[in-house]
């Protein structure tokens, strides 16, 4: 991406959500780009080089921080609650389409491709590969330069390839994606502060 399209600063409408502004912050002045269907809870923390594609769900308390590289997030993609996402100088990290990533995950320098799903609690350190429709366990410590190959289910500390995905395990996190590509715009619409 080139600097003058992530000097472009987001549209205020994105920004004034349910009347509160999203964390966004401008660093040397790269600045986050969201797109303007996607949702990012208020207490979402976003800086920097960071592009949230369309239909994205970001949780609250996530802290997606493109400091040293850019950080790219594809279309329909879950980052749920107090996930970080960041980046060393000249890696980055690219989460393509439909990615599910749960709770409290950590991911540094890696890339995930479409489809693939990340449990709650999982650290994937530098340079980590998920290929598509690959799966990491909740728990899951994934050793820097690992691949998780296609279709393929990843467990441990440090994390192995363990066996094939089941055709339900599939068809589980397909209906994820499809709910938490909804619940974007749900949320958009319907979230509001209360106090």
């Amino acid at each position: 991406m080139e600097r003058e399209d992530r000097d472009r600063v987001c549209p205020l409408h994105v920004r004034r959500r349910q009347g509160r502004e999203m964390a966004l912050y401008a660093f040397e002045g790269f600045r986050p780009n969201v797109a303007s269907d996607a949702y990012v809870h208020p207490q979402a923390v976003l800086i920097g080089a960071v592009t949230i594609g369309s239909r994205c769900f970001i949780g609250a308390g996530a802290v997606i921080r493109a400091d040293f590289a850019d950080i790219q997030v594809g279309d329909g993609t879950c980052i749920q609650e107090n996930c970080v996402i960041h980046v060393s100088p000249g890696q980055g990290a690219c989460l393509h389409e439909r990615v599910i990533v749960g709770h409290g995950a950590v991911l540094h320098d890696v890339t995930i491709q479409a489809g693939a799903f990340v449990g709650m609690g999982a650290v994937l350190l530098q340079g980590v590969l998920l290929e598509k429709e690959a799966m990491v366990a909740a728990g899951s410590v994934v050793p820097s330069g690992f691949v998780v190959p296609a279709g393929k289910l990843a467990s441990g500390n440090p994390a192995k390839v363990l066996k094939d995905l089941s055709d339900s395990y599939r068809e589980f996190i397909r209906m994820g994606q499809t709910l938490y590509e909804d619940l974007s715009g749900r949320y958009r619409i319907g979230l509001r502060r209360i106090d």
